[in-house]
């Protein structure tokens, strides 16, 4: 489901206008309705915002594009693991703890990586 329908199902089910939105999220209407009919991805400010009035992380109101964002990073992350491959000095040990963790937090195995 596209991230903008999220918007859209929470804000009808709050009997909210994109008016009433806009004013909420102190954007204007127009920058509101681009958000919810897809023209546009939510910036950072937007989507938590939009936690702040409808509760669901950005995770969960914006899943394809939160995925869409886990990959790019997750595809960096591998990039940075095969780089300190066999790498003992503790710098290292601390960035692959952190890739590690990142991968578990992305329901990866750490072999994935």
């Amino acid at each position: 489901m596209p991230y903008h329908t999220y918007v859209r199902r929470h804000r009808k089910h709050w009997s909210l206008s994109q008016e009433d939105v806009a004013r909420l999220l102190a954007v204007s209407q127009s920058a509101a309705s681009r958000c919810e009919n897809g023209e546009c991805e939510p910036d950072l400010n937007m989507a938590l915002s939009l936690q702040v009035v409808f509760g669901p992380s950005p995770r969960a109101l914006f899943p394809a594009l939160y995925r869409k964002v886990e990959e790019a990073v997750m595809a960096v992350a591998a990039e940075m693991d095969r780089e300190l491959e066999g790498k003992t000095d503790p710098i290292s040990v601390r960035k692959q703890q952190l890739l590690t963790a990142m991968s578990v937090r992305s329901g990866r195995s750490p072999d994935e990586l």
